[in-house]
């Protein structure tokens, strides 16, 4: 798996250690857009970075995924609903069509090949992972498994991506898979299969901002559960980024 993975992040959803945080919030667990905004740790608290940005996120809602976090009861994700993981969130590689990542950027970045698999099935054991098919790209054809499971190369909306490291740790089979950070379509006008997907610009300022040694967390949650949640996650309140 060349997915990279802060696991450092795995002692509580917002530790100490974390100097970053990409928070997202949603009406309700049936809405499909949210407002996300970045924050920095400081001496006396949070500090937001940059303006409050839309996001759109799946189709059907929200879910409780599995990530950094207590289990919560609640729907819980699975693979196939359409729905986006709620939760606290390590973050993985950024994969991109071009050969660099955004100028700026010094987080991990995978350039995307015809070679590039992320597995969707949960059958298989390398469910939830980046996998290189081997051999060089356009050396052979790729195998009807390896199409199936092929990173999009030609899709402006995958064009670049971050992962966001929900059921990755451990991966259990059907909890959902292949969750990203990744460009919205018709400008927003389009939900997502449960991924949070924003306007490019927005993405690419998240991306250069985002230190590995700052342990970034990336938190999705509905306004409700925001506000249950934010005492005991050491979350800012939503009102303090306007």
């Amino acid at each position: 798996m060349n997915v990279l993975i802060l696991a450092s992040a795995l002692a509580g959803p917002v530790t100490a250690d974390t100097q970053q945080l990409v928070l997202a919030t949603a009406a309700d667990a049936d809405s499909s857009t949210a407002v996300m905004t970045r924050w920095e740790r400081q001496d006396a608290g949070w500090t937001s970075v940059g303006d409050p940005v839309p996001v759109r996120l799946g189709r059907s809602g929200l879910a409780w995924g599995r990530g950094v976090h207590d289990p919560q009861d609640g729907i819980q994700k699975v693979e196939g609903d359409w729905r986006a993981p709620m939760g606290a969130f390590a973050l993985g590689a950024v994969f991109g069509a071009n050969d660099a990542a955004p100028e700026g950027s010094t987080w991990p970045y995978i350039h995307v090949t015809s070679h590039d698999l992320f597995v969707e099935d949960p059958a298989d054991i390398r469910y939830n992972q980046h996998v290189v098919a081997p051999g060089e790209p356009g050396s052979r054809p790729l195998t009807e498994w390896e199409q199936r499971h092929q990173m999009r190369q030609d899709d402006p909306a995958h064009a670049l991506k971050m992962f966001i490291a929900h059921n990755a740790m451990p991966t259990v089979s059907g909890a959902g898979s292949a969750i990203f950070f990744h460009v919205w379509r018709r400008d927003g006008d389009r939900p997502t299969a449960g991924c949070t997907a924003m306007a490019r610009p927005d993405l690419e300022a998240m991306i250069t901002w985002l230190r590995t040694d700052a342990q970034p967390v990336y938190v999705l949650l509905t306004e409700s559960e925001h506000t249950r949640l934010a005492a005991d996650w050491g979350l800012p309140s939503v009102d303090a980024s306007n």
